[in-house]
């Protein structure tokens, strides 16, 4: 686990490459298929992004291509109203 006071990004990047090298044999669409796995489902989520984060997730489709669209299972969602900014007064 990955614990940082002081929000150490280099240092969670690292932690995060290190699991991949690791687990890399079993994190693939085609080991799931491979082993019958049909109930583990590969996919993404994220919270809003706004600003210069939106052009990583308009491109990341094209950036990946036919390979990772066809890999994905779900793309989730994170929402939290009222937590990056504040909730309209109507709801």
């Amino acid at each position: 686990m990955f614990q940082s006071a002081s929000g150490d990004v280099p240092s969670y990047l690292k932690f995060v490459r290190r699991l991949v090298e690791r687990h890399a044999v079993h994190l693939t669409k085609e080991t799931l298929q491979r082993l019958g796995s049909p109930a583990v489902k590969v996919g993404l989520n994220s919270s809003p992004t706004f600003g210069s984060g939106e052009e990583f997730w308009a491109s990341l489709g094209s950036q990946g291509g036919r390979t990772f669209l066809d890999a994905l299972d779900y793309v989730g969602l994170d929402f939290f109203p009222d937590v990056f900014r504040p909730a309209a007064p109507d709801g």
